[in-house]
């Protein structure tokens, strides 16, 4: 089920070319963070103070096509962890996109940011191409509130509401923050969204709240970080009427990911949950669309319809389960841990400080016209897409896979 944020969508003609990337540096001392597009990426690579080697992958599977080619040769486990951290990152790269797409037209010259603590105001206009089909597309309001610390900035915040059609009223859509503090950083989001495919029938909804954290050093890279996120989406998909839900942990290092939650729902009559941890082998995880998943070991508890299973499985970097799960590089730590116990997952909300009425009366409201922008910073746009247009959501198809062979 996809996940697009709103700024993400007014823009989504622009594709291409690549960002600027993070450098290692072992410094914990908080990083001089002069721009928005310097500030921290939720998905931005992890850097070690050691030089280590990292063992090549060498039939590692792209997150960008893990929604393909799953059969009873391939590790059910694999897949199901593979999916999840798949989505994971697909939210977590909404806010580094807004922020991105933001940095973009603060250096293009679109608008002066004060970094003064102080609220400001824009409003997003002839954003064509926002919603297919529609001829009178609605504008986006978005207030931002920068403080800086010592000349650097110390704290962003972003809240967007989005008018679906011109004359209707603003509500509320998306929530970003970012933070660096002594050395530690915070990015947040918190985002609802609706919408169809392509007039295929197809339709969903759905929310989700966002948050990594970890330790940031002075070359302004991440040398620790953990995503949490929960999510709540709904549709109709091929007709069937469909909800899952998800609350999940994901620690990323400089060469894997450990992913540790549960998840609900169903997909037409067909009920899923399912509680699960993993460690799974990575490279190239500078870039979502480069990031690769191999060998991995997942303890899980799964149930398919009314068919539930449990186990510890290990797989190599071609996704094949292993005939020894015990042989895994990752088993023995995997096997020894506790799985998560379902609970309620609320649907996520606006809360506190996240929360603003669109209104904007009595205040100064910069108006910036989208179609005229393009032609100014529409490299800069694309180089934004190509680095965080991470939005493979489709199903992969796990149940196609082998969850049974040791």
């Amino acid at each position: 089920m996809k996940r697009h944020s709103l700024l993400a969508l007014a823009v989504v003609t622009a594709v291409g070319a690549l960002f600027t990337g993070c450098s290692e540096d072992s410094s914990s001392t908080t990083p001089s963070v002069n721009s928005i597009e310097a500030l921290p990426a939720a998905t931005g690579p992890v850097v070690s103070s050691r030089a280590e080697k990292i063992k090549p992958l060498s039939r590692a599977k792209l997150l960008s096509t893990w929604n393909s080619a799953w059969n009873s040769a391939k590790s059910g486990p694999a897949c199901q962890a593979g999916e999840m951290i798949m989505r994971m990152l697909s939210d977590a790269s909404q806010p580094d996109k807004i922020l991105c797409y933001v940095g973009a037209m603060e250096a293009g010259g679109l608008f002066t940011a004060s970094y003064d603590g102080n609220d400001k105001f824009y409003k997003l206009t002839n954003m064509g191409g926002f919603r297919s089909g529609a001829r009178d597309q609605g504008d986006m309001t978005i207030k931002f509130n920068i403080a800086s610390t010592g000349g650097a900035i110390s704290d962003f915040k972003m809240w967007m509401c989005l008018s679906s059609r011109k004359g209707r009223a603003d509500a509320q859509t998306e929530y970003v923050s970012a933070s660096i503090s002594n050395g530690v950083a915070t990015v947040t989001s918190v985002g609802t969204h609706s919408g169809n495919d392509g007039g295929n029938g197809n339709s969903y909804s759905g929310s989700q709240r966002t948050l990594a954290t970890g330790a940031f050093n002075s070359a302004g890279s991440w040398t620790s970080k953990t995503i949490t996120n929960t999510g709540v989406f709904s549709g109709i998909f091929s007709g069937a009427p469909s909800e899952h839900k998800q609350q999940l942990t994901l620690t990323q290092g400089v060469d894997h990911f450990v992913l540790n939650g549960y998840f609900n729902g169903n997909y037409g009559s067909i009920l899923q949950s399912g509680a699960l941890y993993a460690k799974v082998a990575g490279e190239n995880l500078s870039n979502l669309t480069t990031t690769a998943l191999g060998e991995g070991s997942a303890k899980f508890l799964l149930t398919f319809d009314s068919n539930t299973f449990g186990s510890t499985k290990s797989w190599n970097d071609s996704q094949e389960p292993l005939n020894l799960a015990e042989s895994g590089t990752y088993y023995q730590l995997v096997n020894e841990q506790t799985l998560p116990e379902q609970s309620d997952i609320n649907t996520p909300a606006f809360v506190g400080a996240e929360v603003w009425n669109c209104n904007t009366a009595g205040t100064t409201v910069t108006e910036i016209n989208m179609q005229q922008a393009m032609t100014t910073i529409s490299n800069q746009m694309q180089a934004c897409n190509a680095k965080y247009g991470f939005e493979n959501n489709n199903p992969a198809g796990c149940s196609n896979a082998n969850f049974n062979r040791k």
